[in-house]
């Protein structure tokens, strides 16, 4: 089955979405766990930002080397890299920045769930900018009970108050509102370049900004994370 009849079976682009959600929460967790071997505290920005570059700038590198196996030209001129370094700017260096350290402050399963905002945040963009994606009454409540759901979940154990930090919640809901903006601007990109060689080059430039932010922050991997779990943690998250 080819791709364009493939993505035309509305069965198998569920499924595919499906696994995309499996291995994008699995990363929280993940995450977590790298944070573990490499001693990353939450409160060292300069490490979260090193890890979050380490992984982001390795998937780039790996998109890339891929590109040019299935013959793919990764050359772009100078309005198309700047365009993508842009992209890059935000949807990894600045999007993910907020992210890991978001993660750092809050637990995993809040960290999954409030993320799915963006999806929310991606459908209301959308109504504004595309003329051929406008909200319906069936998207307006899935819209709702999506938001009802996120609270739901947030709510503690003890009444209504809301379990709420700026550094934990707030730095997730951030970075979901800030990657369904840069998710349109990148879908916009796609319709002049490959989407492959788009995608590794801004995860690349990303990655790249975040490990000299790390650097010059003073983070610090541990040695002792770098044995073969670390590697494959940090190969899986790539």
């Amino acid at each position: 089955m080819s791709s364009p009849a493939l993505f035309a079976d509305r069965r198998a682009v569920a499924a595919l979405a499906t696994l995309c959600c499996v291995l994008w929460g699995s990363a929280v967790p993940a995450v977590k766990i790298g944070y573990e071997l490499f001693a990353i505290a939450a409160s060292d920005l300069g490490a979260l930002l090193l890890f979050a570059g380490v992984r982001f700038s390795l998937a780039g590198l790996m998109l890339l080397v891929f590109a040019v196996a299935s013959g793919r030209r990764l050359l772009l001129d100078g309005r198309g890299f700047a365009a993508v370094a842009l992209l890059g700017l935000v949807q990894t260096a600045i999007q993910y920045w907020l992210f890991y350290v978001g993660v750092a402050n809050t637990t995993a399963v809040n960290v999954a769930i409030t993320t799915s905002t963006s999806s929310f945040f991606g459908v209301l963009l959308a109504h504004f900018l595309y003329a051929d994606d406008k909200l319906t009454l069936r998207r307006t409540l899935g819209c709702l009970m999506g938001f009802l759901g996120v609270i739901a979940v947030n709510l503690s154990t003890g009444g209504l108050a809301l379990e709420f930090s700026l550094l934990g919640e707030g730095a997730i809901m951030l970075a979901a509102f800030i990657i369904s903006g840069a998710t349109i601007y990148g879908k916009r990109l796609s319709r002049h370049m490959d989407a492959t060689v788009m995608t590794g080059w801004q995860l690349l430039i990303g990655g790249l900004l975040l490990v000299g932010a790390g650097l010059l922050g003073g983070g610090r991997l541990a040695s002792a994370g770098f044995g073969p779990g670390g590697i494959a943690l940090i190969a899986y998250l790539a």
